[in-house]
């Protein structure tokens, strides 16, 4: 038996799971400090907590004719429009993720592990629970088809609980080009950076003036690179100045004022339907300038809360949590859907008019039923996202190109997904979901290799 082999087989070679170890400073590796490690959990997990109240706040049930139907709050209710300036937080994850990549890549690669084997290991933490999910997700439409539900509410249903998976395409794409990242920051330092914001200024202005809307794609993923360079700097310790935090997050805050008052550019980060295009929708300028406003504020929040973090009561539910992050991500419109079809089989009032103080004194039972729905599915379906032994696959170049093509296939397939649902048209979304089984096919090819490494996303 091979070295490599035997290394692969044995037993304390595979990760032991995190809620076993208390004592772990934080998912980050041992780069670093401890606190700093415990932060960047901290920062992920309720990044996570954000995304799942804002969906559940701004979903709607109501019900006609004995069927359930969901409206968006952000578009029946003018004034919640502004919450979209607290609600959007994905800036905080691509921090999160570069700050992981600038930390656990020097040590995989110290010990002698390459590119293939360290985005691997990255790819099946993000993608077995996405399998699972995907899976049990076309299952339940392929039941609802058979007992005749109407094509109308299955294709609502279908893209109401798919529509978060637009993120894991663009996290892909930067996983597989976060080491190159890295390494031209370790070269280009903040010439990166500025980069990154010049293409995301010159799209803007082929799509905004020019009227080029292909070139918006661009932006999709280098504006959330940016984010990722940021992250860099933040485990390198360039952000640790007080005065950077604070240039950060007056400098952003003002550039969005000037771009919104003075450009057109409209004031809301999230989409709302009926309305113009979000900054989102591509990510812009102004999307740029309020991440870095966001990360400004993380910044200037990481003393209080790794002091926060020191107690073992504030810690341990932050580790907890982090152990089925992907799980509440992926997991935590289903209980929409669960109480949507219990309020039309029972007739139960779906409650005042929106916007109201009755509103949303409601609007605090319903979260807290769809939080008990979801601990109760994250007990049944928490397990997925526990990684499983190491599988030696092919070797030499072989691995990186089924990396890339599992990339490809598997963020073309979640994209669409996420922007037309399971159900599109009220069928099951065959093509996508075939796509996605031909990802983790190149996946499963392309193996694990030496050395098993636990670190964050």
């Amino acid at each position: 038996m091979t070295r490599r082999r035997r290394e692969a087989l044995e037993p304390e070679a595979l990760p032991a799971p995190r809620q076993a170890r208390p004592a772990d400073p934080g998912s980050a590796g041992t780069i670093g400090s401890a606190g700093r490690n415990r932060y960047v959990d901290l920062v992920r997990l309720v990044a996570i907590l954000v995304v799942m109240g804002g969906h559940w706040l701004a979903t709607i049930i109501v019900v006609g004719d004995g069927m359930p139907r969901g409206l968006s709050a952000l578009a029946e209710i003018g004034y919640m429009r502004w919450l979209t300036l607290l609600l959007q937080v994905m800036p905080m994850f691509f921090l999160a993720g570069g700050y992981a990549a600038a930390a656990s890549w020097p040590s995989w690669r110290a010990r002698g592990g390459r590119w293939a084997g360290w985005t691997h290991s990255r790819f099946v933490r993000l993608l077995r629970p996405t399998s699972w999910f995907l899976g049990i997700m076309a299952a339940a439409v392929g039941v609802a088809m058979l007992l005749g539900a109407p094509t109308s509410v299955l294709a609502q249903a279908g893209w109401g609980v798919a529509l978060q998976l637009w993120f894991l395409p663009v996290y892909l794409l930067l996983l597989v080009l976060a080491v190159p990242l890295l390494t031209a920051w370790n070269r280009a330092r903040w010439l990166l950076l500025a980069a990154a914001i010049a293409v995301v200024g010159a799209v803007d202005v082929l799509v905004r003036s020019l009227d080029v809307a292909g070139a918006g794609w661009v932006n999709y993923l280098v504006a959330p690179g940016a984010g990722l360079v940021l992250g860099f700097a933040w485990h390198a310790g360039a952000l640790a100045r007080r005065a950077v935090q604070v240039a950060l997050l007056v400098g952003g805050a003002l550039v969005l004022l000037v771009l919104v008052a003075g450009f057109g550019y409209p004031p809301w980060m999230i989409g709302v339907p009926g309305e113009p295009p979000a900054n989102t929708a591509p990510p812009n300028l102004a999307l740029v300038a309020y991440a870095s406003a966001q990360i400004g504020l993380v910044l200037l929040l990481e003393r209080p809360g790794r002091r926060l973090l020191e107690r073992p009561e504030a810690w341990h539910p932050v580790l907890r949590g982090n152990a089925v992050i992907m799980t509440l991500y992926l997991w935590h419109m289903v209980p929409v859907l669960i109480l949507a079809a219990l309020l039309a089989v029972t007739g139960f009032p779906t409650g005042p008019e929106p916007g109201g103080v009755a509103w949303w004194g409601g609007r605090v039972l319903w979260i807290g039923v769809l939080a008990l729905i979801l601990a109760g599915l994250v007990g049944l379906v928490g397990r997925f996202e526990r990684p499983g032994p190491p599988r030696l696959g092919l070797t030499g170049w072989l691995p990186s190109v089924l990396l890339v093509a599992c990339a490809a296939l598997t963020g073309y397939a979640l994209a669409r997904l996420a922007v037309g649902g399971f159900a599109r048209s009220g069928h099951l979304s065959t093509g996508p979901l075939v796509t996605y089984a031909a990802g983790m096919v190149a996946l499963w090819l392309a193996g694990s290799s030496a050395p098993h490494h636990r670190d964050l996303r």
